[in-house]
């Protein structure tokens, strides 16, 4: 839906609504004077106006463009939600389109602006379906074609200059190059080559990365094959990309082993397919699709992909088999005369229902290149922090400026001292440093077959704070047990428990319908399907043959789909007329079948029993049904409820009945009874996540009892109470744990929709644990009935939502979200796709190495794999944390001893420089990122905010530590009798260290002597004792503020067992001393010249002679004092913050906190 905004006489805006996104579509001219303008403003300012409008878009329309309207546009400016893109116009014949994030739109000259165009078959019904049978004619398609464009998942193959100019523009970047090219105007050539070399090392990475990345999403959608199609009642061969909507595709066997595969979603309205859609959903079962049945209702309902699915071949699944039919010339819409040349041939033919990028498939690839915007704290706040840094930054770059300027320093000189300042507030590693603990961790996860398509999300696993499950097949094994059944009037046995009931009805029905009421398929002595139908049938002892024949019934000549068999009896046989696919809304399948010994047409149905009831005669429905059908659910069986009912319709229109037509007025049977065990790593996960402060939630599509009846097995609730929808009520029901049984007086308590809320409250106040479970019709009723309140505040309490639909599990999941909760959710693919989708942590239970409907793959199919990506997720973060922490406080102690030695006109020297930046900082870094996590969750969860009160009072005391110390030992040595300052040591040089006067010979050097363009450099002494001093003390540092604040890991372990940083920091410590305690330049030349330096690291190091071993005992001293000072503050901290849980508590109560019970159950959890 689309709305239109005038913006000024000349311009116009069309504002258009994905979910709750606004997307504002402003058409745009191009200026050649703006070009020019803007071509000579970047020269002028040496690019800087460039760089200003490149990187904020509305400065870039302002500046290149002019207001148009739609009709002379050459580009449109899209603004999504704030972020800003350029499209440009394309043309194509007569039309004129843009695409935006792989939707196109085209020009409607009627409108006069831009209309989205999906290529998808829309408000079509099954009838209208299966009347294009018969084909487009060629220029129908080469029309639609035009419209729609390609049957192609394109991934753009973006060249490698684009990816090159995109990096090299980017701030950081910028920053970096502008960084080098000060670094190498002030004589720090290797400094400057070394981030050279990694800046471009980086980008190359980042580059080869993209493109591996683009060329495996290629190779996954760019598959065009040859197709036959009807066209001009012909069946022709066309490439798949040729293919248009509304096609009639002609499938046969291609003799690829993995099958064919789907280039585009289609319906199937002739003959049969055996499906493999483990590449979308991760389910491994094959399965059965049917044609879209021939229908004689008018009022026939619109063709729904979500509803019938069971009818349609999605794009990217492999049909592993074929069952063509005769193709039919005549439909029951079609005249006589259209007939098709071909018509003697077998066929499975398939219209099609959508191409390229609205496809399922192609839905789902946007979703990868164009993921949903979900901000992470940590990287919002992380800005700030580099802002801050960049402010403290420009201040000392003003202060050394004017003191430049009061030296009268060379004007050069103090610019690029100056400047050097700005480069030292953002380190080079900072992102090298930030993606390498996340890659540690993703790593990790691989080699425990828990693969990720989206780095990013892991570190909100770190932050769940709820957790939902599908429940059968996720929490259950997705095998089923056969438990017995229930009939009317017979007593059975149940794993010894006995149930007398009023049921009967004719002994054989039930377990007709066991043998034919499934969507089976024989694949050579295999049976494929759902586990249930597995498990139903083989309990019958009978066989199926899958063979298409006729059977003739009363004179009629029908087709048979399949034929059960008795093994010992191969003349008793059922032959299988027709077949009504499970719908997931429906909750139910049905067959019919006809029985040869009885020559009867029967019609069977299974499926939920409030389903089944829905549709089944009053008559015929036990008075007892609900308390039946609650005790078996209690007690955690899988109740499936049957029906069935004699065919009376003549028998030359059964192939064209709807199915609403015959799921009506049927007559009850009985229940069919499953088990459908937990698994045992189950109870684990629900255990470690409650230790974790985890919420689990179960969402299912499953009965409430039966899901109540595994949350208590998994000790997830006890006291549980049930909102459900009954008699146009909302109903509230206590369910008690002694044998099922349900409280009555409670069962009958119905909620008003016009004041619950204090009812409610009433009814709970007393209850210490209050657990809610509730229906999908409870749910869809609250939501109908828009009162917000009462949705507020029971959403929080509810742990379980029972009979879910697909389409609920997202909503849920979403509205979780909405309301601050960080969400996962674990399913097995299938109906779970749009949740896991929705939810920040995806989990899909596949055997896929990278399943694409979710962030995260678990290739084990196992549960406790989320309890793995949990841990890897809270280190992940913790470790940002601590990589973050420690690029903030070096680039500022590095900035504060650089900044204290210009006051004293002395600098640290490349070399210096080179190896703090490298041999300490960088690789310490690094390392220390290689920390494990615990091997246990605890109730605390990493903080997602750079400014929660544990991090900013790490980072003050550190860095006042950090300062203090570094004061003390400036102080010490500026009181030394030894103590020569640097401006006494060239009070008689220039500004290039060499002699003002030359005659003094010695006496120009009252302190040591210097050699010029060695000890110094742009008017500054690298060779002092400040610069001795200050580096040999502050280098030190580094290496403290590394392990203080690695020390107190709460979700690592400790940091002694991450072998690489503990041997590599004791290392880098020995030589620290070695340098500190050995390396004193013994030497006593008192004229420049080789002579000033005693050995190689003294040279190299700017050494100078004159500092006596009793002081570097001294710094010796300090330096520990230091590292325990700084390691106490630590545990402080985590005593007063961890210890007590105030931050996390504070951050669950902000979130959550809606009522008494909300945070009770939080507490309980």
């Amino acid at each position: 839906m689309a709305t239109y905004r005038k913006l000024s006489d000349s311009s116009e805006t069309i504002l258009e609504r994905e979910s709750d996104i606004q997307i504002h579509f402003t058409p745009l001219q191009y200026s050649k004077s703006k070009f020019i303008l803007t071509v000579c403003l970047s020269i002028i300012t040496g690019g800087i106006y460039y760089f200003i409008i490149h990187w904020n878009k509305s400065y870039w329309m302002i500046s290149m463009r002019n207001d148009s309207n739609f009709e002379m546009a050459d580009c449109i400016m899209v603004n999504r939600n704030g972020i800003l893109d350029e499209i440009p116009i394309q043309y194509q014949g007569s039309i004129r389109f843009f695409e935006y994030k792989k939707q196109r739109y085209l020009y409607r000259r009627d409108l006069q602006c831009y209309k989205k165009q999906e290529s998808k078959l829309k408000s079509i019904s099954p009838s209208k379906l299966r009347s294009l049978r018969f084909g487009h004619t060629t220029n129908d398609s080469n029309e639609l074609k035009l419209l729609n464009g390609p049957n192609r998942i394109v991934i753009d193959n973006i060249p490698i200059t684009t990816h090159l100019l995109i990096k090299c523009t980017h701030p950081f970047y910028v920053f970096q190059m502008a960084s080098v090219l000060i670094w190498m105007g002030g004589g720090y050539v290797t400094y400057a080559i070394l981030i050279f070399v990694m800046s471009v090392t980086s980008v190359t990475w980042e580059i080869y990365s993209l493109k591996v990345n683009e060329y495996q999403l290629k190779m996954m959608v760019e598959d065009i094959a040859d197709f036959k199609v009807i066209r001009d009642k012909k069946v022709v061969t066309v490439g798949s990309d040729e293919l248009v909507i509304g096609d009639a595709v002609v499938l046969e066997y291609t003799g690829s082993d993995t099958g064919i595969k789907l280039p585009c979603d289609m319906a199937l309205i002739q003959g049969e397919c055996v499906v493999d859609e483990s590449s979308l959903t991760g389910e491994t079962i094959p399965i059965r699709k049917l044609p879209i049945p021939p229908t004689r209702n008018e009022s026939e309902t619109i063709f729904d992909i979500d509803r019938q699915r069971g009818q349609v071949l999605f794009g990217g699944s492999y049909i592993t088999e074929l069952k063509p039919k005769k193709f039919e010339t005549v439909d029951i819409t079609t005249s006589q005369s259209n007939q098709l040349e071909t018509h003697d041939q077998t066929l499975v033919v398939a219209i099609v229902l959508s191409t390229g990028f609205s496809t399922s498939k192609g839905q789902l690839f946007q979703s990868i290149l164009f993921p949903s915007e979900i901000e992470f704290k940590f990287n919002r706040d992380s800005m700030k922090f580099l802002k801050m840094l960049g402010c403290v930054a420009f201040l000392a770059f003003l202060n050394r400026l004017v003191s430049s300027i009061l030296h009268h320093e060379r004007l050069w000189d103090t610019v690029f001292t100056s400047l050097d300042l700005i480069t030292i507030a953002v380190p080079p590693a900072l992102p090298l440093i930030l993606t390498v603990g996340i890659g540690f961790s993703i790593q990790r996860l691989k080699l425990l077959k828990i693969f990720c398509i989206d780095p990013e999300r892991l570190n909100f696993a770190g932050r769940l704070d709820t957790m939902c499950w599908d429940k059968t097949g996720t929490l259950t094994v997705s095998n089923l047990i056969f438990a017995g059944v229930d009939r009317k009037q017979q007593e059975v046995e149940v794993d010894g428990l006995k149930f007398h009931h009023s049921f009967i009805l004719n002994e054989n029905s039930l377990e007709r319908l066991m043998i034919t009421c499934h969507g089976l398929n024989q694949q050579g002595d295999k049976l494929t399907g759902h586990a249930l139908d597995i498990e139903q049938f083989q309990q019958t002892g009978w066989n199926v043959h899958n063979r298409n024949h006729t059977t003739n019934h009363l004179g009629f000549t029908i087709p048979v789909l399949a034929t059960f068999f008795q093994p010992n009896f191969p003349s008793k046989v059922i032959n299988l007329i027709k077949r009504y696919e499970f719908d997931a809304h429906l909750q139910r399948s049905s067959v019919i079948i006809q029985s040869e010994s009885e020559n009867q047409l029967i019609m069977y149905s299974k499926g939920s029993p409030e389903s089944i009831k829905s549709v089944c005669r009053v008559d015929t429905i036990p008075i007892d049904f609900e308390n039946v059908c609650n005790q078996y659910s209690i007690e955690g069986y899988y109740v499936i409820a049957c029906a069935g009912k004699p065919i009376t319709t003549s028998t030359d229109l059964i192939t064209s009945l709807d199915r609403n037509e015959v799921e009506e007025n049927l007559n009850f049977m009985g229940f069919m009874l499953f088990q459908n065990p937990i698994k045992s790593e189950s109870r684990q996960v629900f255990n470690q996540l409650r230790l974790a402060n985890v919420k689990p939630i179960i969402i299912t599509g499953d009965n409430a009892l039966t899901a109540i009846h595994v949350a208590r097995h998994l000790n997830m609730c006890k006291l549980t109470f049930l909102i459900d929808f009954k008699n146009n009520e909302l109903c509230f029901s206590q369910i008690v744990s002694e044998r099922g049984q349900m409280d009555i007086e409670l069962s009958n308590t119905h909620l008003s929709l016009s004041n619950p809320i204090s009812r409610l409250k009433s009814m709970l106040d007393d209850i210490e644990y209050p657990e809610l479970s509730i229906t999908s019709l409870a749910l869809q009723e609250l939501i109908k009935s828009g009162d917000l309140d009462l949705l507020e505040y029971l959403m929080p309490l509810i742990s379980i939502f029972a009979r879910a639909k697909p389409d609920q599990k997202t909503w849920i999941i979403e509205w979780l979200i909405k309301h601050g909760r960080y969400v996962g959710m674990c399913g097995d693919g299938t109906n779970d796709c749009g949740a896991l989708k929705a939810a920040h942590v995806g989990v899909a239970l596949s055997t896929a190495e990278a399943s694409i409907v979710a962030p995260f793959t678990s290739a084990n199919k196992n549960v406790m794999d989320v309890i793995e990506l949990i841990r890897e997720g809270r280190c992940a973060l913790e470790t940002s944390f601590v990589g973050f922490k420690y690029m903030t406080l070096y680039p500022i102690i590095q900035l504060i001893m650089t900044a204290t030695l210009n006051e004293f006109n002395e600098q640290l020297s490349n070399n210096q420089f080179l190896f703090d930046d490298m041999a300490i900082v960088t690789i310490l870094a690094l390392f220390s990122l290689y920390t494990k996590p615990k091997n246990h969750l605890t109730a605390s969860r990493p903080t997602d905010d750079l400014f929660n009160p544990q991090i900013v009072w790490s980072l003050i005391g550190q860095l006042i530590c950090c300062i203090f110390f570094f004061i003390m030992n400036l102080y010490l040595t500026t009181i030394q009798g030894w103590y020569c300052s640097g401006s006494k040591a060239t009070q008689f040089l220039d500004q290039d260290l060499n002699p003002i006067d030359p005659s003094r010979g010695v006496l120009n050097y009252p302190c040591y002597p210097l050699i010029p363009n060695v000890d110094g450099s742009k008017s500054l002494v690298t060779k002092s004792f400040n610069n001795t001093s200050v580096w040999l003390f502050t280098h030190f540092q580094f290496a403290i503020v590394i392990m203080s604040i690695s020390v107190t890991s709460q979700f690592r372990l400790p940091v002694w067992t991450n072998r690489y940083f503990t041997f590599y920091w004791i290392c880098i410590m020995s030589f620290l001393f070695y340098l500190l305690l050995f390396i004193v330049n013994n030497s006593v030349a008192i004229i420049p010249g080789p002579d000033n330096y005693d050995g190689w690291l003294s040279y190299t190091f700017n050494i100078v002679p004159g500092i006596p071993t009793s002081f570097r005992l001294l710094q010796s001293v300090l330096l520990l004092v230091h590292l325990c000072v700084s390691c106490v503050w630590e545990f402080y901290l985590e005593r007063r913050y961890v210890g007590l849980n105030e931050y996390m508590t504070e951050d669950i109560e902000n979130h959550w906190g809606i009522d008494r019970q909300d945070s009770i159950m939080l507490n309980h959890f």
